[in-house]
């Protein structure tokens, strides 16, 4: 009953194909790689 309910609603819809990522999917995944390497700095004095 529920597939047809949902076949109804769809039927007349208008499907839109986003090609971005998830803000959704991102966030968890940035979290768990942590805040990655820190930025490289010059160490070697001008002459």
């Amino acid at each position: 009953m529920t597939l047809a309910a949902i076949d109804r609603l769809v039927y007349h819809a208008t499907i839109v194909e986003m090609n971005v990522e998830s803000y959704r999917r991102r966030a968890p995944l940035e979290r768990k790689r942590g805040p990655g390497r820190p930025p490289r700095t010059n160490t070697q004095n001008r002459r």
